[in-house]
């Protein structure tokens, strides 16, 4: 895996330090080996858990924001275990209310060592204790209107969130809470996700 994984990284135009790409194998070998007993994900092919998985995570490293980044409906992890691997001086809150999947979190969680990664067992919209971030990812968590709801008491003045879509995102109204500004990047980052990107912020003034 380590192998493969580190030829489609290079292939990707993605630096990634050694040490980070066999800790990145790691992780993947744990979705695997999770995956016969708890059916966490029903992306297992190798090139397939590479390119999902980690290189669609690495894509958004260029667009974070601060230090404190919150992974909404983390899932197995996707994409904040990848970012915060790579990204050792900000801090990820990965937020998921599944049991199984909170449990496979925290089970990586200790056995990477990440120590910029803490795991909250829980619904987003019940959060009220967390404070705000700098950054917040959504990966097919919900439709950005009912996405805003749940998550707008997590932004501060000027947070960003970053949300990989479908293709057919560009094509599709861009609805939102009139207190916050919808817009789709394009360019490279668009291009590895194999999608839309959708990027919310707060308006200003």
């Amino acid at each position: 895996m380590w192998e493969r994984l580190t030829e489609r990284l290079a292939e990707a135009g993605l630096k990634v330090d050694p040490v980070a790409a066999e800790t990145l194998a790691v992780y993947l070998g744990e979705i695997l080996r999770w995956n016969r007993v708890h059916n966490l994900t029903a992306i297992t092919e190798p090139d397939a858990m590479i390119r999902r998985l980690v290189i669609e995570s690495l894509a958004l490293r260029p667009l974070l924001r601060g230090r404190r980044v919150a992974d909404v409906g983390s899932g197995v992890g996707v994409p904040g275990i990848p970012l915060a691997i790579t990204e050792s001086r900000r801090h990820f809150t990965l937020i998921e209310s599944r049991a199984k999947r909170a449990a496979f979190l925290r089970h990586v969680q200790g056995l990477l060592g990440l120590v910029n990664v803490a795991v909250e067992h829980a619904r987003v919209e019940e959060m009220n204790d967390a404070g705000t971030f700098d950054t917040l990812l959504a990966r097919a968590v919900a439709l950005p209107e009912e996405l805003l709801r749940l998550t707008a008491h997590l932004f501060g003045p000027a947070s960003v969130m970053l949300v990989p879509t479908g293709e057919q995102a560009a094509a599709e109204p861009l609805q939102a809470d009139g207190r916050f500004e919808l817009r789709l990047e394009e360019g490279t980052t668009t291009d590895l996700i194999g999608g839309s990107l959708l990027i919310i912020s707060r308006k200003r003034g």
